[in-house]
């Protein structure tokens, strides 16, 4: 009992010691061929690939969606601002048709109280010309207006449309200058018919 007892289990502690030391040296040493656990990371490897690409194509999707509906809708916010300013522009020709009305006017009262308004009528008519290219680049910018989609599609409708707004902004700009020329002609020419009154 006694060598039992105190001889057996040091003989198998020695046996698991050598065991245990021999799999760490062939280990180290890439004596041991490949193991399931090797397998299995390889597997693991090509399904966390897999996944990955799936992730990727599923943000690529994502994206482009996003993306599409951005363009929508800022599509629909140029129109909307676009539709807005066209209207601003009807009303700014609208007031200066009514102003020039009023220059005409006073330039019949002149010619009829025997005023020199050669000058004046000869300005006043190449307003007519700024405001027909007034009236036709609004006209152009609205019809490109309507033209702009509400789909996420980039097909350029958009900026053509902001570029005819700016035209006819232009437009607009060189038609009230042409009719604020005229008026200070008309200013111009009003301290000449009080003189001649006044003798």
């Amino acid at each position: 009992m006694f060598v039992k007892k105190y001889f057996v289990v040091p003989v198998f502690a020695f046996a698991f010691l050598f065991l245990l030391t021999t799999q760490i040296s062939a280990i180290n040493f890439g004596k041991l061929p490949a193991t399931s656990s090797a397998v299995n990371r390889s597997g693991m490897n090509d399904l966390l690939q897999q996944k990955f690409q799936q992730k990727n194509e599923e943000f690529r999707e994502k994206l482009a969606s996003k993306s599409a509906e951005f363009a929508q809708k800022r599509k629909g916010i140029i129109k909307e601002k676009l539709t807005k300013t066209l209207a601003l522009l009807d009303r700014i020709i609208a007031r200066l048709d009514a102003i020039s009305e009023k220059i005409q006017r006073r330039i019949n009262k002149l010619k009829e109280k025997g005023v020199d308004v050669s000058a004046m009528q000869v300005a006043f008519d190449s307003c007519a010309n700024s405001r027909g290219a007034f009236s036709t680049a609004i006209s152009g910018a609205k019809s490109k207006v309507a033209l702009v989609t509400d789909n996420g599609q980039a097909d350029g409708s958009a900026m053509a449309a902001l570029a005819a707004a700016r035209t006819a902004f232009e437009s607009g700009k060189a038609h009230h200058k042409c009719i604020v020329g005229v008026i200070i002609i008309l200013r111009a020419s009003a301290p000449k018919e009080a003189t001649g009154s006044g003798n």
